[in-house]
This record gives structure tokens, sequence and C-alpha cells, in this order.
């Protein structure tokens, strides 16, 4: 039983993959939230930017926003260390195809393909 369950801990959490309905509403929306537009006026959203050095924004935090929940389904309850990584992974995934985005390798962050102007 014990190899079992080490086996389990270790086992990558299930793939999640976002509708494509779902999918559009995401990358509009978070295209928006770092486009030239919305960015400089955002304060929330620019200190995070410049506070990171490589102008990365936790992807979690960018799933805590309302809008994104309700398009994720999320619970408006849940706070960035508790989004689940499937979730932050499907939306990595859906972000890559992007152009105005970049995704870090991992798929955990998110910020401008270019630096703001």
């Amino acid at each position: 039983m014990a190899t079992t369950d080490a086996a389990a801990a270790v086992a990558p959490a299930p793939a999640v993959s976002l509708d494509e309905t779902k999918a559009k509403n995401v990358l509009r929306l978070v295209e928006f939230y770092f486009g030239d537009i919305n960015l400089p006026r955002d304060r929330f959203l620019l200190h995070h930017v410049q506070e990171s050095e490589d102008g990365l924004v936790s992807l979690a935090l960018i799933c805590c926003f309302r809008k994104m929940k309700s398009y994720l389904g999320l619970d408006a309850s849940v706070k960035e260390d508790s989004v689940p990584e499937t979730i932050v992974l499907a939306v990595a995934k859906v972000l890559r195809c992007s152009e105005a985005l970049r995704v870090s390798e991992d798929g955990n962050k998110v910020g401008r393909a270019n630096e703001l102007l």
C-alpha cells in the first residue's frame, strides 16, 4: 500500500483543459489586463509587474481576479495560494497562443511580450 501512496504523491495532477469559449474569454481578458490601455491605470497589477525582476506576475494571482474566477468557475473565496495547479497550467497553455503575452517555462507566471512604453 505504501508504494501506491508514494506513487500518488509523485504523480502529476491530471490535466485540465478549457473549452473554446472559456479559452477565448480568458485570453482576451488577460491580454486586456496587460494591455497598453489597462496596465498603466491598474495600480495593483502595475505594482506587481514593476516589483518583478522579469516583468512576470503569478498566474495564480491573475486567476484570482474576480472576472477570471467567474470564467474559470472558481469559488469567489479562492485565494492565490489555493488556485489548483491544473487550472493555472490550463490557463498558461491558452495564454501561450498570444503574441501580446509571454508565459514562463513552468507556466506559473505571465507578463507582456513587449515592455510598456
